[in-house]
């Protein structure tokens, strides 16, 4: 932490040796509180092109498993489409997309605010992909 902030920065490396481009996942943003505080997260990345993951036995999700979309409009399965910056109130679901941060980007980041706590977890990392 820095002197008179309320900051923890973390710095990390990560190089992927795949031929293949492959998503990092931390679990660096913890969950918003049960019920009241849902529909006070807001979620933000200058994302791209994202995709819902593919089905799997037992997923319980609102989004149209295996499909393409623009952030942050996520495709429902029984129609329509779902701002995704804004985390459901009443909702139980196990939905999850990979997105492709903006490649003309400099700097990507994930974040998530509660303007009720005056908090934001946030993370940032350099954009470097071999995705055209």
């Amino acid at each position: 932490m820095v002197d008179g902030e309320n900051v923890v920065y973390v710095n990390t490396e990560v190089e992927n040796l795949l031929a293949i481009d492959h998503p990092i996942s931390w679990p660096s943003m913890p969950p918003p509180d049960r019920h009241s505080s849902r529909r006070q997260t807001i979620i933000d990345l200058p994302a791209t092109k994202c995709r819902v993951r593919p089905q799997k036995a037992g997923s319980t999700g609102r989004l149209m498993y295996g499909k393409d979309f623009v952030w942050p409009m996520g495709p429902l399965a029984k129609g329509g489409a779902v701002n995704l910056t804004t985390v459901p109130a009443n909702e139980t679901s196990l939905d999850l997309a990979s997105c492709i941060i903006d490649p003309a980007r400099t700097y990507g980041y994930v974040t998530a605010l509660r303007p009720d706590k005056h908090m934001i977890f946030a993370m940032c990392s350099a954009v470097k992909s071999s995705l055209g």
